[in-house]
């Protein structure tokens, strides 16, 4: 089984940022926008969940909530797109830690380096679909916080650049 699904988190079709990766990581966030509380914590399928910022981000994005709350605080308008989210199968003939090491490349090679922030999550009920979420920033950010919004991360050439 193969899947690798790219969409945009938005306002529009009643998304957030912070609620998606509440989900991801099986974690219980309040999103500080409208107050709502996003509680995951009884999903016990996420096997591993990591944060990989760029050299040139504040180290409180290291936190998950304040990262979202902060990437949505950003986003001004009501139909606002808040972050990118990535599903992608991960092959299950790999050990738990050669998954890991493969998302870690792939997202330092194609989006880190370029510098968005990365929360991924790895997810496996044992029923032979270990997968992957991503979720991306679409702000620049620098030591202060996040700048402008970086259109050219939506060419989908980024998630199929070679070394």
């Amino acid at each position: 089984m193969y899947h690798f699904n790219v969409k945009m988190v938005t306002r529009t079709s009643g998304g957030s940022c912070v609620a998606s990766a509440a989900y991801i990581a099986g974690e219980k966030i309040k999103n500080e926008r409208d107050g709502k509380i996003h509680d995951y914590r009884n999903k016990h399928e996420v096997v591993h969940k990591e944060i990989w910022l760029p050299k040139s981000a504040p180290p409180e994005y290291s936190n998950r909530a304040k990262l979202w709350n902060t990437a949505e605080a950003a986003e001004k308008r009501k139909n606002s797109q808040t972050a990118r989210s990535i599903n992608a199968a991960l092959p299950r003939e790999l050990s738990r830690e050669d998954q890991i090491d493969l998302v870690r490349q792939f997202c330092e090679q194609c989006f880190v380096s370029k510098g968005m922030c990365c929360d991924f999550a790895i997810h496996d009920k044992g029923d032979g679909n270990p997968h992957v979420h991503i979720l991306l920033t679409t702000r620049r950010v620098d030591k202060n916080g996040f700048t402008q919004k970086e259109r050219s991360w939506n060419d989908r050439k980024l998630l199929f650049e070679e070394e």
